[in-house]
């Protein structure tokens, strides 16, 4: 169960304590995120899930030392915590373990290299059903399903809305898109949820990967 709060309530798990540290501050550093906990392994973040509410959004380290790794972790997390949004923070960029973070329910994959504007911004997207993907993680992506096979449907996007869907997959957050295709923020929020029905979808995670996986943009 996903707790009320005015401002969005950011967990942490990461095993490098000057990382966490430092990502703490990033999140407390804004006025309307806070960071009330910080987990140095995945078995804390789940021991202390069992007396408190979830946080609306987890950053979780891909890599924890261990007996669960994060990718483990996020699979108990849907169970219990279904409601929290998961973004995986990571030096690892591999196709296999973005894959199986996105096929585990993570909401988003960034680099540990990532700028910190940049977490906040994947913190807010996924707070809005975006998915939260830095460029370099979006090409890895794009590498790994380009490299499948998928048959191809006409959903019948307009020309905007493809535009809209392949900065998507570019891993471009709303409001960057909205600055690339010189838009306002309701008219991209219009346009995703034309994209969401036309593909028979609910999230940003799920229109990047249908259209990944049905290669709908090449």
């Amino acid at each position: 169960m996903v707790g009320r709060a005015q401002q969005i309530s950011v967990w942490i798990v990461e095993d490098k304590r000057d990382y966490r540290e430092t990502i703490k501050e990033v999140v407390d550093s804004e006025p309307d995120l806070t960071c009330p906990a910080t987990f140095s392994s995945g078995e804390e973040v789940l021991v202390h899930l069992r007396d408190n509410y979830a946080p609306e959004v987890i950053l979780m380290d891909i890599g924890l030392e261990g007996d669960l790794n994060g990718i483990q972790v996020v699979e108990r997390l849907r169970s219990i915590a279904p409601g929290s949004r998961i973004v995986m923070l990571t030096i690892e960029e591999s196709n296999r373990t973005i894959a199986e973070a996105l096929r585990a329910g993570a909401s988003g994959y960034l680099s540990k290299n990532s700028k910190a504007s940049d977490i906040v911004d994947a913190i807010h997207d996924v707070m809005t059903g975006g998915a939260a993907m830095s460029p370099q993680i979006a090409r890895s992506v794009l590498d790994m399903f380009a490299q499948h096979n998928a048959p191809r449907f006409d959903y019948q996007l307009t020309r905007r809305e493809a535009e809209v869907l392949e900065q998507l997959v570019q891993g471009k957050s709303k409001k960057r898109i909205a600055k690339e295709l010189v838009l306002s923020p309701h008219t991209v929020d219009t346009h995703l949820r034309s994209i969401y029905a036309k593909l028979h979808v609910n999230t940003q995670t799920a229109a990047v990967a249908k259209a990944l996986s049905e290669k709908l943009l090449t």
